[in-house]
């Protein structure tokens, strides 16, 4: 290990991204060896058909996929995401790009889109947690990504604090897409950090297909824990 690196790591220990146990030196895994064994990936779960219960119209989405079951990474994405820990988002996007490459799910995929945030909220955050993910995402399996075609125009509440008759009104004409061009024709890669209800993801769907998106893929990663339960 080169001198810099040592001191680097000696004033920033490395720790495990799941419970931010301290790390070997040296090491270039991002879990600890307890983490990695107890990995909790997202099994058979029908995306599709979980989204029609939720949101009780159409799904636009054409594929869904998942790496982990929330549960597992809950801490990670809390200190990633209300902890502004941006540099999270590097560890995390390597595990959703293993995953992808294992599963072959960037194949034909045109462009990679972020699920946005509400400016109030961007502001409050500083950045788009969602946005960093699918940078690394885009940069490392060469696709376009594009960050501001699709924009949120509503600040909405969470959609599982909400009831099944809630949900529609509170997502519905949410977002809108700014720049038609970038997507029409297009095969489209839509991320994001937790697939809950699909509500969300669905009306992101909807508003590309509208402007002329030919296909929506969805990489999220993790899922609520409770599709587990119903899957198992």
């Amino acid at each position: 290990m080169r001198l810099l690196d040592l001191l680097l790591e000696t004033l920033y220990p490395k720790r495990c991204i799941i419970c931010r146990e301290l790390l070997d030196y040296g090491t270039k895994a991002y879990t600890c060896s307890k983490c990695a064994e107890n990995a909790d990936y997202a099994g058979n779960v029908d995306y599709i058909a979980e989204a029609e219960k939720a949101c009780g119209d159409r799904v636009y989405f054409d594929e869904c996929h998942s790496v982990f079951y929330y549960d597992y990474v809950k801490s990670a994405i809390e200190h990633f995401k209300f902890r502004n820990y941006k540099n999270d988002a590097v560890p995390l996007a390597e595990y959703m790009n293993r995953y992808g490459r294992d599963n072959d799910i960037f194949k034909n995929i045109d462009v990679i889109i972020p699920v946005p945030v509400h400016e109030k909220r961007l502001k409050e955050r500083g950045f788009n947690h969602a946005g960093e993910l699918a940078k690394i995402i885009a940069d490392e399996n060469n696709i376009f990504y594009e960050e501001n075609v699709l924009v949120r125009v509503k600040n909405t509440k969470p959609q599982y604090t909400l009831s099944y008759e809630e949900r529609k009104g509170n997502i519905e004409g949410a977002f809108e897409v700014r720049d038609k061009d970038k997507i029409s024709g297009k095969r489209v890669m839509l991320v994001d950090d937790i697939f809950t209800t699909g509500g969300t993801v669905n009306e992101c769907a909807k508003m590309l297909k509208m402007s002329g998106a030919v296909y929506v893929s969805v990489f999220e990663l993790s899922c609520s824990s409770a599709l587990k339960k119903e899957n198992e």
